[in-house]
């Protein structure tokens, strides 16, 4: 629950917030690999790059093949400049788990930022069996700020 309740404030951009939330739910259960993954996620929204590595390998040394856990460390290694080593993450977040949209996209950015677009469009692209939303109104209000801000294009 309260890692529900820090991703929110995250997305709010109230990052001291969802930090101090974390940290909480990490005194109650130091080997979260959720906790320790949204830490990595916050700590990198505050630039705070070696706080992020930090909790984002030690949710990968408890969950090797975590989706999620890979696709942060993944973001990471984006902002420490090394894409060869964000883009393998990124796949392999993919290659465990077929449809994470967070980890495709990022994979898209990276392509994109390297200059092939047309593998970028491809990573872009979503199975629709795996995202099973047809129109842009089925996406909630509560959705992170990325779907809420999709949610306005619906015009």
């Amino acid at each position: 629950m309260l890692n529900n309740l820090a991703l929110a404030l995250k997305d709010a951009e109230r990052f001291e917030e969802a930090s101090t939330l974390l940290g909480r739910s990490l005194s109650l259960d130091p080997k979260n690999v959720k906790t320790l993954t949204y830490l990595a996620l916050v700590r990198l929204e505050q630039k705070l790059i070696p706080d992020a590595e930090a909790a984002a390998q030690s949710a990968l040394a408890l969950a090797s093949d975590d989706p999620e856990a890979l696709n942060a460390t993944g973001l990471v290694r984006f902002e420490q400049q090394d894409s060869d080593a964000a883009l393998a993450l990124r796949r392999r977040a993919v290659a465990l788990k077929p449809g994470v949209a967070d980890a495709q996209n990022n994979i898209g950015n990276l392509l994109k930022e390297a200059g092939d677009l047309t593998a970028a469009g491809k990573a872009y692209e979503i199975d629709p069996r795996e995202f099973p939303i047809t129109s842009i109104s089925q996406i909630p209000e509560s959705s992170s700020k990325a779907m809420r801000i999709c949610r306005q294009w619906k015009a």
